[in-house]
């Protein structure tokens, strides 16, 4: 008798996952989007030669796709891990944000500021 209970409760259950209310289903939502930018740390002085800026994309829904870009030298690239060679950037505060949008269209920011001497 038990397990007659223990398999309708299962069917129930199952069932009720693949039937339709009104006519229509609710798509899962997806954990909100956010962008964190890794490298370079806020405050961080770049002084010449290569550096390495990284971001970190989660929530939304993936692929995700990356733009860096500079206050004061706008576009640096693109991807989740780019190379910047520091000595070509203006010299000043700069705000460095990246850009993540995933493949829901969705977009967030994340952004430092760093001093460029």
């Amino acid at each position: 008798m038990r397990a007659i209970v223990v398999i309708s409760a299962l069917v129930l259950i199952l069932a009720s996952g693949c039937l339709e209310r009104d006519g229509s289903r609710t798509a899962s939502l997806s954990p909100e989007l956010t962008a964190k930018i890794i490298s370079p740390k806020a405050g961080a002085v770049l002084s010449g030669g290569p550096v390495v800026m990284e971001a970190a994309a989660s929530g939304g829904r993936g692929p995700y796709t990356y733009e860096w870009w500079s206050s004061m030298d706008r576009y640096l690239g693109s991807g989740s891990r780019i190379k910047v060679d520091s000595s070509r950037l203006k010299k000043g505060e700069h705000l460095i944000v990246v850009k993540v949008r995933d493949s829901m269209g969705r977009d967030v920011q994340g952004s430092v500021i760093v001093d460029v001497v």
